[in-house]
């Protein structure tokens, strides 16, 4: 009953994946009133054995998840998961799986001369770092190209408005002039149906498209998401407003896009040594150019 809420068939699945081995070591005819707390520490030390801490943190969730709706539900008095520690290791600021600039540069030049699908779909990631669900739920109803925003669907189920540019309309505006089949989905595939594509399609386009533009290392899609944060970090954007254009539910994830390395940290230091003395410094902050700076 638990999988069978509001919730998506990805999202289900994996549930299913963390649930079923909590049952099978609990015992499939245990009932949810015998279940202790010290059950459930014993089983996430036994996981912690086995598992990476961030895995553990994300186990943890869905345990706690699917208790509190027993609880939510009056089907247990209370948790035994509230006293499960869920704590996620700190980001690793060497952790940078953004894709080089050079290289992004190469896939969007190419895109934008060979097909105008994929060139506003690449326009779209890198302005507003959206997940691929997120690329794939816009629609020409929930997608303002006058007001250059989108709604877009969050790995939550729930909706977040991603902002754009006016590079990104004009490519979205250029694909719509191309589009043949004029339905609400944005991003459709060839004919006869042009139905709407799904996931799988754009893993594959931008995999044909790094071949084919000669782009060195192997990146994905998720690449590009990290490649907007960690610009945004080293653009000096605060991290509350990068966590909002990110769409993170915690500004501790976002962390990881802010730059730690010492040689930023010294030319930031250096560049506003006096900025304690400005009556104005949210105007004297200057952070590098990113055009110049190196990638980390």
């Amino acid at each position: 009953m638990f999988l069978l809420r509001h919730m998506r068939p990805k999202s289900a699945s994996q549930y299913e994946v963390v649930l079923k081995p909590l049952v099978a070591w609990l015992g499939p005819d245990r009932d949810l009133e015998l279940v202790t707390e010290a059950d459930l520490l014993k089983y996430q030390s036994n996981l912690r054995k086995k598992l990476k801490p961030v895995t553990v943190a994300n186990y943890t969730s869905v345990i706690k998840a699917l208790f509190n709706w027993c609880m939510d539900g009056e089907y247990i008095l209370k948790s035994p998961a509230r006293r499960l520690e869920r704590k996620r290791p700190p980001p690793d600021p060497e952790d940078n799986r953004a894709m080089p600039p050079d290289e992004l540069r190469k896939i969007v030049d190419y895109a934008k001369l060979t097909h105008p699908r994929n060139h506003a779909a690449l326009m779209v990631m890198i302005a507003t770092g959206v997940r691929v669900g997120g690329l794939l739920s816009m629609t020409r109803e929930r997608t303002d190209l006058d007001r250059q925003f989108a709604w877009v669907e969050d790995k939550g189920g729930g909706y977040y408005k991603a902002y754009f540019g006016p590079l990104t309309a004009e490519a979205l505006e250029g694909w719509y002039r191309k589009q043949k089949r004029k339905e609400d989905a944005v991003w459709t595939g060839k004919g006869p149906t042009y139905a709407p594509i799904k996931s799988g399609a754009v893993y594959a386009f931008f995999q044909d498209l790094c071949q084919r533009a000669g782009v060195e290392g192997h990146y994905h899609p998720h690449c590009v998401r990290h490649s907007r944060g960690h610009g945004l970090g080293k653009a000096g954007v605060p991290i509350s407003v990068i966590s909002r254009i990110m769409n993170h539910s915690d500004e501790a994830i976002t962390a990881i896009y802010q730059p730690h390395d010492d040689e930023y940290v010294a030319l930031i230091a250096r560049r506003h040594e006096l900025i304690a003395l400005a009556d104005e410094p949210e105007k004297a902050f200057r952070p590098p150019n990113i055009s110049t700076w190196r990638a980390s």
